[in-house]
């Protein structure tokens, strides 16, 4: 047993190293305002420096030991973060090589009448191309770049990493758009092409208030059915009707979908249950219309429903 009466403690001074890093691109070239990082240590310390005219950072007061040390510039990424070993009481010089990174660019078509001020891109990154190669980079930031496209609908994205990405481009009233890409060399340009939302108007009559509205992929309430719940996320859109029956599901996907109209109040809803839930199948959403309505009559319970159908826009 521990006799806590002679209990001794020994205490050993911290001892430091430091570190001259200098930070050179592919051609042997020193660069200068490279940030350069060493992971924290054990006190969460995390220290770094910019490189000077020269291309050299020194970074003191590390606490002795294996330390992953990281630098990043605009133009730039770094393959692999470096591992190295900090000896006490030593200056070490080590060297990091930047490569150059690529730019994502193209253009957004955008219908008439858009303002380009309000498309927005993003690029998030998803990644590495290969996640069992330990050769591909290392990504010290992987959050959203955001640009946005200049009057003539242009946009770029510069300083981007090689791995895979989702770029997406989003402007109120419009559908979004989303792609998945793979940067490993410098692409050629993009081309993103935005278009308007349709609009479903569905019309029950004073005796549809209250009516919850979801449109399906096709077949897809048939297996939530069973399940006893309608998941939102597998929906296109979703309403409800105001006290004239009247509901309006925006910015439509165009294609074929189920609409299923449920009259049961909220928690109520058991498994297997078809009261008041009536569904018309084969809605067609058309790419050249820009507003849709739909008349259905409520019918009763595992009956299909019937509907007739009136479009405005240009056919």
């Amino acid at each position: 047993t521990t006799d806590l009466h002679n209990l001794k403690l020994f205490l050993q001074k911290q001892r430091f190293g430091q570190l001259q890093v200098s930070v050179k691109n592919a051609q042997g070239a020193l660069l200068r305002n490279a940030l350069v990082s060493a992971d924290p240590d054990e006190s969460q310390q995390q220290l770094s420096a910019r490189t000077d005219r020269s291309g050299r950072a020194q970074l003191k007061g590390l606490a002795w030991g294996r330390r992953k040390l990281s630098a990043s510039l605009a133009g730039y990424y770094l393959p692999q973060p470096l591992e190295v070993d900090v000896v006490p009481d030593k200056l070490s010089a080590v060297e990091l090589s930047l490569l150059p990174a690529f730019s994502v660019k193209g253009s957004v078509d955008l219908p008439a009448g858009t303002d380009p001020q309000q498309v927005y891109l993003f690029l998030v990154f998803v990644g590495n191309e290969n996640a069992a190669n330990t050769d591909q980079p290392w990504h010290e930031n992987q959050s959203a770049l955001v640009t946005r496209v200049d009057s003539a609908g242009r946009f770029i994205f510069s300083s981007v990493q090689p791995g895979k990405y989702s770029l997406s481009a989003q402007c109120p009233g419009l559908l979004m758009h989303a792609l998945e890409i793979t940067v490993r060399e410098q692409m050629p340009d993009l081309s993103v092409k935005l278009l308007r939302g349709q609009a479903l108007h569905v019309d029950f009559g004073a005796s549809g208030g209250g009516t919850t509205v979801y449109l399906l992929p096709p077949g897809s309430w048939d297996k939530q059915r069973a399940a006893g719940s309608i998941t939102v996320s597998q929906t296109a859109a979703t309403g409800r009707t105001n006290f004239e029956g009247l509901a309006e599901l925006q910015i439509l996907q165009p294609g074929t979908f189920d609409l299923l109209l449920n009259q049961v109040p909220p928690g109520s809803y058991t498994p297997g249950q078809s009261a008041g839930t009536t569904l018309l199948r084969n809605v067609v959403i058309n790419e050249s219309v820009s507003a849709q309505r739909i008349q259905p009559r409520l019918a009763p319970a595992n009956c299909s429903l019937k509907g007739r159908m009136q479009l405005q826009g240009a056919y």
